[in-house]
């Protein structure tokens, strides 16, 4: 999924056997605020961010678990760049991997996470 200058609510949400061969193994967001509840990502693959991948945007989560997510390079739950904050308030990330750096979070730029990893 695919998220562009835009606010999203997603709510009950699960994605599994997904991948990218770019960015964002379920979610992609660019200049995009995002709001996850009650929320499962599994089993998902991609170049950077093997679950989800930010740029300049902002995710609040709540609820919500990464499992099993693989980057090829970076970032194998959340590849994080670019003025993006992340809150997660009850966000579970387990049995990510990385090629590159950051086996559950990468980040680069100007980053705030808040509460609950």
């Amino acid at each position: 999924m695919f998220l562009n200058n835009c606010t999203a609510t997603l709510r009950g949400l699960t994605v599994a056997d997904a991948s990218a061969s770019t960015d964002g193994g379920a979610i992609a967001a660019q200049s995009a605020t995002v709001y996850l509840a009650s929320s499962a990502i599994l089993d998902t693959a991609a170049q950077d961010g093997g679950a989800v991948w930010l740029s300049a945007s902002e995710l609040t989560v709540v609820d919500t678990s990464i499992n099993r997510a693989d980057a090829s390079r970076d970032g194998g739950g959340l590849y994080v760049d670019g003025s993006s904050t992340v809150d997660g308030a009850t966000l579970t990330v387990a049995t990510t991997t990385a090629g590159g750096a950051g086996g559950s979070v990468w980040t680069a730029g100007s980053f705030t996470m808040r509460a609950g990893f």
